[in-house]
Formats: C-alpha cells, structure tokens, sequence
C-alpha cells in the first residue's frame, strides 16, 4: 500500500471518531444556553410601557412591596413603596409611595415616614428618605426634601432644609437633628422657631439664630448667636435665649435672655385706648416737673430694657407676666406718648405684675436710680439709691441707702439725700430720713425778693428728716435742723420753707446769724439772734422771733420778748431790727459790765448801734443807776450815751 493510500484511511477514521465527539459537546453547548436563557426568561418581567406608569398603576391598585425586619433590641421596622431594586449587595432603594415604619418594641414609640424614594442597607438600620418627605413621631411632624435616619444612633437628620410642627410650635432650618429616644431637636442655620401663646395677640413669640436646641421631655429650649426675637410689635435681641414650658399647659413658664440684651416691648392696644394715648398732655414746667407724672408708668407706650440677664416668669394658669427679673447693667425705660420718659437702672431691677396685668411692684438694687427724662433726653428729676421699692397700687417708692451711696433725690430746685426716702406718688409728696442734706435752688422769679436768705444763691441744710409737699410746695425739716447760705446760718428743732421763700417758721431752740458791714474798712459783724420760734411774714415782710429772745452783736447782749428784723431787698441782710418786751418784763441790754432795760430797742445796722427806749435805764454794779428817755449802745467802741428830751439835764456818755 502507497504512501498516498495510508494517509487517506488515516484522516477517513480520525473523522469517523471526532465527529461524534463534537456533536456531544455542541449539544452540551445548546442544552447549557437553553437552560441559561430559559432561566433569565422566567427572571425578566413581561415589556411594559414605562416606569412611571408602571409606579402610578402599582400605587393605585395598592400592589405595595413590603420588606421588614425585627430586631432583638429595636424592635420591628417595615418600608413599603411600589418598587424595590439593589442598588448592591449591601443597599436597596425602593421607588414609590414610600412609606416606613419604626414600631420599635411592642407597645413602644411609632415613627413613621413618608416620601418619594427611600434607600436602606440590607440590615434595615440605615435609611435616605427623599423627595417630598413627612415624618411623624408622636405629634412632632418633620417635613423636608430629605432626611436621613438612623436606628442606631436614633437620629433623624438633614441638611437640605426642613421644617418641624406640632400644634404649639414650628420652626425651620437649614441643618435640623431629632434624636427619637431623649426627643431633643436642634436647630442650626438659618434658624427660625415660633411658640404660639394664649395671648390677646394671634402673633406667636419667634425666635431666630444661628442654633436652637429643644427638649420635648423637659419642655424646655435654648437659643444662641446673636438671636432676635420678635413678638408682635416687641422686638429684642441677645447673645442666647431659654425658655422653659409648663409641664401641661404650652404656655411659657420662663424666658430668658442673656448677653448684651436689648428688648422693645410694646404691647397691642385697642383703638379706643389709642386715641385716648394720643392726646396730646400738657408740659410740666421744666424746674420743678411732678413726680407723680414721671411714674404714670401703666400709661407708657413702650418700654425699652438692656441689661447683661433677663428673665421673664409667667403665671402658672394665665398666659401672661408674673416678674421680670435683669441682672447686670440693667436699665428700663418706659416711654409715653408725650415724648418723655421714666428709666430704671440698677445692677439688679424685678418688675412684678398682678393677675390682672398691672405693675405691682418695682425692685431696683445696687447703684439703683430713676430718672425723669424730658422731650429731648434731658433728666429733670434723678432718685437714687442702694435699693428701691415701688408698691405700685399704694402708689410708694422707697429708697434705702447703702455703703457710699445714700438715698437721694435731685431736681432743678432741689437735692435731698440721707439714709432712707418715701415718695407718696399720687400726692407727690417725700420724706427723707437719717441725715438729711438738702441743697435748695429757689427761684429768682418766683421768690419774693426778701427773707432770711438771699434767693439768688443756693441754700444748704442738715437735719434727721425732712418732709416736702407739693399742695403746699414747701419743706419741713426737724431734728436737729441747721440751714445755711454764705456766712448766714439758721438753726431750729424744725423749719418750714415754701418753694418761693414767701413763708418761713422755726420752731424750738431757733439760732440765726447774720453777718453784715457797718461801714466801709471795718471788719464784718455778726448779728447772732436767738428764740423760741421765728417766722417770716410775707405781707409784712418781717423776720418775727418770739418768746425767750436774744440777741448778740459784738460786747451786747439783748434779751427781749420779740424781735422784728427788717431784711434787706434780696433778702438775706438785715436793713433795720427792733425788740420789744413782748411777753417778758422789759428789753434788757448788757454791755461791758452794764445793764440796760426800757421797753423798746432800735438796731441801726448803718450806724452800729443800739437804741433803747421806753423809759430806759442803765445800771452799773456798785455805781448806780442813770435814767434818761433814750440810751444809745455804740457797739464798735462800747459807749453808752444817755439823752433827755430835758435840756436842762446834761447828757452824759459813759465809756468803759
């Protein structure tokens, strides 16, 4: 057999035996693609039109894929919507309708969510809910275009924007967080928060910032970065703001304020207590305004608070204020329609209010003041003090005074300090006691130009109390009481002065003194005058001192029953004096060792001397006596000279 022949049958068998091979394995290929493609047909839904018709059509019939899970600790959780597809192997995303469920343990809380796509790890503990989402835990409603969820942690958060309401509150912000299990939420960015309050008002109290933190079981929030807050036509402003709620009833039972805090209150009023603000009210007259005007605080407009610390208390069943409490640099001002004003400022000032809403009481302490502040600013009348009381409907501040700070109380007319002053309010009245100083101003046009003292120039007293009455606009003063203008000084138990110096009365133990020139080049004198009681007569224009008198001017004593001094113009010189006997027996006159008596006596404040009348006669111890009809005392060189309308009679001059 050839070559050729052998290489033919070689190929022949080769063929015969792999056909048969390469048929089984084609075979085997189509079985395997059979059952392959058989597998992925039973897997792959028929064609439909289109996913959002597919998701509507799904919804609408209800055909809801639900997935769940219960948890050992957290009990059960279940989503829903009308598409679940694996993002991979760990997350899902299901489309539609979406609604989840945290029932937590039996008889535990309930949160449920609602949007437009929910992703979820396969555990179920970590959920992205978006698209037009609602969650509700109790009545809290949150509400944004996404939220996250943590079983876990208990958090639900989002930093897309959200808003949250329940039925007393809502607010918004940029990032906000609600951790489920201590119900807290927080605020932060462009945060807003409303607290709605039974007030006569609709507007709600809103509070904005840059955080707020709230807590759901302790009822209670907490502000802070420069945040405003608005009520109605109030507006304020702080570094942080707190506020606490009643326990059952959604009122606020505190607010507080901390931080360089600024607020405007003005609350809303009727339109018949409008008009009735609107008119317009007569000035006071600028020296001498009225105190009861600068505390017609019920009628102020607006009031304007600063202070380092704020805190607003409520009562417990009405929806109104109970105290105002601000610490640290505190000022109140309550401003009237008028244009004037009354501030309080003090380290500390506690405003109380009644049920009813009226101011009760006014507490003021630590370098404590009010002020009566005009049109323009200006103050008209400062009170000051350590601490201040104001009882509101008996209508009484009382002032206390305190180490290096008394009480006082200052206007253009007058400044009055000591240990402790009341104001009756409604009678425009004050008392002051322990200590009193007082500094006077009368004035020029008002005074009548004469009287013990001058009424160009201020007048100064001591005394251990004082009363001033505004119906009668005078001063009384008692105790121990000393006045002074210059070199002039009047001294009594009690003294009585009007405003306008047309009245003036002394009582027990009176001094005076008046100093004055006699003529030109020699020294000052002084005319020292004492008595019972004093009092000037505006009609007369008379200085009357009366019972036990006496009066010293140079080397003479005079000792009489009354004396009349004759001021000056202007007041406060004494133009002419004269004493009588009065109740006593007779003027007496010593001098040098020399006694003089008579009825009537004449001081010539030019001349410098003594006149003495009435039958008058001079005694001289182991000399005698001399009678005359006049006995005429020169008080600069000390000689007496007695005269007789007799002529024939010498008229001798005794010397010392």
């Amino acid at each position: 057999m050839s070559a050729a022949e052998r290489g033919g049958r070689f190929k022949l068998r080769a063929a015969r035996v792999i056909r048969p091979v390469l048929i089984v394995l084609l075979a085997t290929v189509i079985i395997v693609i059979g059952v392959y493609l058989i597998r992925r047909i039973g897997q792959v839904p028929p064609p439909e039109p289109g996913k959002k018709d597919i998701l509507k059509t799904k919804v609408d019939r209800k055909e809801q894929i639900r997935v769940f899970q219960t948890h050992r600790e957290k009990g059960l959780i279940e989503a829903s919507g009308a598409l679940n597809v694996p993002v991979d192997e760990m997350t899902y995303r299901l489309e539609g309708g979406v609604e989840v469920i945290d029932h937590g343990r039996k008889g535990g809380r309930e949160i449920r969510m609602n949007g437009d796509v929910l992703t979820y790890d396969k555990e179920m503990s970590h959920f992205f809910l978006q698209g037009n989402v609602r969650i509700r835990f109790k009545d809290v409603i949150m509400s944004g275009p996404d939220f996250e969820y943590s079983r876990p942690e208990d958090l639900i958060k989002t930093v897309s924007g959200a808003a949250v309401t329940t039925p007393t509150l809502s607010g918004r912000a940029q990032r906000v967080l609600f951790f489920v299990k201590d119900e807290k939420l927080i605020f932060e960015e462009n945060m807003q928060f409303s607290v709605r309050l039974r007030l006569p008002t609709p507007d709600p109290l809103v509070i904005s910032g840059r955080k707020l933190t709230y807590s759901f079981l302790r009822r209670a929030g907490e502000a802070e970065g420069d945040v405003d807050i608005v009520h109605g036509k109030s507006r304020g402003k702080a570094e942080r703001i707190s506020f606490e709620q009643w326990e059952k009833i959604d009122d606020l039972r505190l607010l507080r304020l901390q931080g360089n805090v600024k607020l405007g209150l003005e609350e809303e009023r009727a339109a018949s207590k409008k008009r009735e603000a609107a008119r317009p009210t007569p000035a006071p007259e600028a020296p001498a305004a009225s105190i009861n005007r600068e505390f017609r605080l019920d009628q102020s407009l607006r009031q304007e608070v600063e202070s380092d610390d704020i805190k607003l208390h409520a009562f417990m069943d009405l929806p109104s204020l109970r105290l105002v409490e601000c610490r640290g640099r505190s000022a109140i001002k309550f401003l009237y329609d008028s244009g004037e004003a009354t501030e309080f400022r003090g380290d500390s000032v506690d405003l109380s209010f009644s049920r009813a809403g009226g101011l009760s009481e006014i507490k003021t302490a630590g370098t404590a003041s009010i002020a009566g502040l005009d049109k323009t600013g200006g103050v008209g009348r400062v009170i000051e003090g350590a601490s201040m009381v104001l009882e509101a409907k008996a209508g009484v501040l009382r002032v206390a005074s305190g180490p290096g700070r008394p009480a006082r109380i200052a206007s253009a007319r007058s400044d009055v300090e000591g240990e402790t002053l009341t104001i009756m309010i409604k009678a425009d009245d004050f008392d002051m006691k322990g200590g009193v100083q007082m500094n006077f101003r009368p004035s020029p046009k008002d005074a009548t130009g004469k009287g013990f003292f001058s009424a160009d120039r201020p007048i100064f007293a001591k005394a251990g109390s004082m009363r001033y009455s505004s119906r009668l606009k005078r001063f009384l003063l008692w105790e121990q009481v000393r006045t002074w203008q210059d070199q002039r000084v009047l001294s009594a138990q009690e003294i009585t002065l009007t405003e306008d110096m047309a009245e003036m009365t002394c009582q027990g133990s009176v001094q005076s003194v008046f100093p004055h020139k006699t003529k030109e080049g020699e020294p000052e004198r002084r005319v020292e005058i004492a008595a019972d009681k004093m009092r000037y007569d505006g009609g007369a224009r008379q200085l009357i001192y009366e019972d036990n008198c006496q009066l010293k001017s140079g080397a003479a004593v005079l000792q009489c029953g009354i004396i009349t001094v004759d001021p000056s113009e202007g007041g406060g010189e004494i133009r002419s004096l004269r004493a009588t006997k009065g109740n006593s027996k007779a003027v007496t006159i010593v001098m040098n060792a020399r006694e003089g008596t008579g009825e009537l006596a004449e001081y010539d404040v030019q001349k410098d001397t003594i006149t003495l009348t009435g039958r008058p006669e001079l005694k001289e111890k182991d000399k005698g006596s001399v009678r005359g009809d006049k006995l005429t005392f020169h008080l600069a060189d000390g000689t007496i000279r007695v005269e007789s309308r007799d002529q024939e009679r010498p008229v001798p001059v005794i010397k010392s």
